[in-house]
């Protein structure tokens, strides 16, 4: 189980946005093959937890307006109900694809992914 909250989530996606937009900017640069399997992994994890976000900000405005239709009293209660259903349903999704992200994540950070960074990334010449 992930204990990440959805902030934290939020945050992993826009720092994964970021260097996905560093590797593409300086992709020639480097091993094409190497690259786009980087490119592909954190794609996958991006796509994971941008939908993971986007129910969260569905579920958040459904809520509203579900207690806007509840304060107003201008909701028939068949509708409320059925915002409570729609909402238990993103919820449920959600919980699945914070799941899936266990199994993108390993993936993404696997051995394999590790050591393209490193290759790419690091300078053996600033080591005393």
């Amino acid at each position: 189980m992930i204990t990440s909250s959805d902030e934290q989530l939020h945050r992993l996606r826009i720092a994964g946005k970021k260097l996905r937009s560093l590797l593409e900017f300086f992709n020639s640069l480097f091993i094409q093959t190497e690259m786009k399997i980087l490119i592909k992994r954190l794609k996958k994890l991006q796509d994971n937890l941008g939908d993971y976000h986007d129910l969260a900000v569905h579920q958040e405005m459904l809520e509203e307006f579900k207690e806007q239709l509840i304060t107003k009293g201008s909701g028939e209660k068949e509708t409320i109900l059925t915002l409570g259903i729609l909402i238990k349903k993103l919820n449920e999704k959600q919980k699945l694809l914070k799941q899936d992200f266990i199994e993108t994540f390993h993936v993404f950070s696997a051995p394999e992914i590790q050591n393209i960074f490193h290759d790419f990334f690091y300078d053996s010449t600033l080591q005393e």
